[in-house]
């Protein structure tokens, strides 16, 4: 009876693949900058997250806060949002409640 043949019975190894580093989807960061994406259902406590993980507000729980105070977390857009470096908290919520370019 015929044997199926593996790598390993006709001495061929399948190539190795070097790991590439992926972007998380919160964010993707560059000197001027980081983009947000917002998805469908984000509440402002996951966009707060999201911007305190990619470095752009200092606490997630004050920013949150400062969202829902200042009604900012009923208008959030969703899409890709482009953060610029240095942005008010003010700023980046005008940012990403605005419809993304």
């Amino acid at each position: 009876p015929a044997s199926a043949e593996t790598p390993e019975a006709t001495g061929t190894v399948a190539p190795t693949e070097t790991p590439v580093p992926s972007e998380t989807p919160a964010s993707a960061s560059s000197s001027e900058g980081v983009v947000i994406h917002i998805s469908r259902g984000n509440g402002s406590e996951t966009v707060a997250r999201k911007l305190y993980e990619a470095g752009v507000v200092a606490s997630e729980t004050e920013y949150n806060a400062f969202l829902i105070s200042n009604g900012f977390d009923r208008t959030l857009q969703v899409g890709d949002h482009f953060i610029p470096a240095g942005a008010s908290d003010l700023e980046i919520a005008r940012i990403c409640t605005s419809a993304p370019d």
